[in-house]
């Protein structure tokens, strides 16, 4: 697709639709929430509300840091870097496109005040990226 109709325009037919895919998943994570009776949507129960529904795709995280405004999360495992490397893509416009728009969109559905955030991008396939969920100032 890259290749067909250019760089720029496939990154951006990727984000769109990984948007609306996060905002549908933040809906679902809202009704889980529900049902598990989690009424505050701070940084920390979204993050693990986050966690939860990306774990599907074979996500894996960890949260780093935490406090009443900010979450950091360790990324360690990721399809989507692990994917773009096997094609010969740059992983990290591949992320920035798809992942983090997901994300945000995931976490805004959840609490419009909060953002979600790219902190540092792997260095290789043995680092991890370090990502946040924070109070938008």
């Amino acid at each position: 697709m890259v290749k067909e109709i250019g760089e720029n325009k496939a990154y951006s037919m990727i984000e769109k639709t990984c948007q609306n895919m996060g905002a549908l998943q933040g809906k679902m994570s809202k009704s889980q929430a529900r049902r598990e009776k989690i009424k505050e949507m701070n940084p920390r129960n979204v993050a693990l509300l986050a966690s939860d529904a990306i774990k599907g795709f074979g996500i894996a995280s960890e949260i780093l840091k935490e406090s009443d405004e900010k979450v950091s999360i360790k990324v360690k495992k990721c399809p989507v870097y692990e994917a773009a490397k096997m094609m010969g893509f740059d992983p990290e416009p591949l992320c920035r496109s798809s992942s983090l728009p997901f994300m945000d969109s995931l976490v805004k559905e959840l609490n419009p005040n909060l953002q979600y955030g790219l902190e540092k991008f792997r260095t290789g396939q043995d680092d991890f990226c370090e990502e946040s969920i924070s109070l938008i100032k």
